[in-house]
C-alpha cells in the first residue's frame, strides 16, 4: 500500500506543481512533507485567494522528536509563500495531540472543525 500511495502522492504533486520535501539520514528517507502550493477555495464563504495545503507529513517512528517535522514544515511554508499562497492549511486528527502541538507551535490555529458521528 505504501508504494501505491507514494505513486499517488507524486502524481498529485506533479499535476499541481506541488513539492515533496524529504529528510534523509545515512541515505535513507526518514521523513517527508508534501505541499500543494495553490489550492483554489472551494466554498463561497472562503477567502478568494488560493491557499497552500500540506497533504502529508510523515516521520518514521524511530526518528520522531528530533525536529525533522518542524524543519520540513518550515520548508513547506517557504515554498508556499514563494508560490504566492495566502495561507497554509493542514488537516490533523483531533486525537493526534503530538501533531496538533507541533502545528500550533509553528503558528497554525484552528480554522475548520469537522465533527463525526459513527453508526454501528
Amino acid at each position: 500500500m505504501a508504494d501505491a500511495y507514494l505513486g499517488f502522492l507524486v502524481d498529485r504533486c506533479s499535476r499541481v506543481a506541488g513539492r515533496i520535501f524529504v529528510a534523509e539520514i545515512d541515505g535513507v528517507v526518514v521523513a517527508f512533507v508534501a505541499v500543494l502550493p495553490r489550492v483554489p477555495p472551494a466554498e463561497p464563504d472562503e477567502d478568494v485567494r488560493p491557499y497552500a495545503y500540506i497533504s502529508d507529513l510523515v516521520v518514521l517512528p524511530r526518528y520522531r522528536r528530533r525536529g525533522l517535522g518542524r524543519v520540513l514544515l518550515k520548508h513547506a511554508e517557504e515554498f508556499a509563500r514563494s508560490e504566492g499562497a495566502s495561507s497554509l492549511r493542514v488537516g490533523v486528527l483531533a486525537k493526534n495531540k503530538i501533531a496538533r502541538n507541533l502545528y500550533q507551535s509553528l503558528g497554525f490555529a484552528d480554522y475548520h472543525v469537522q465533527l463525526v458521528k459513527r453508526f454501528g
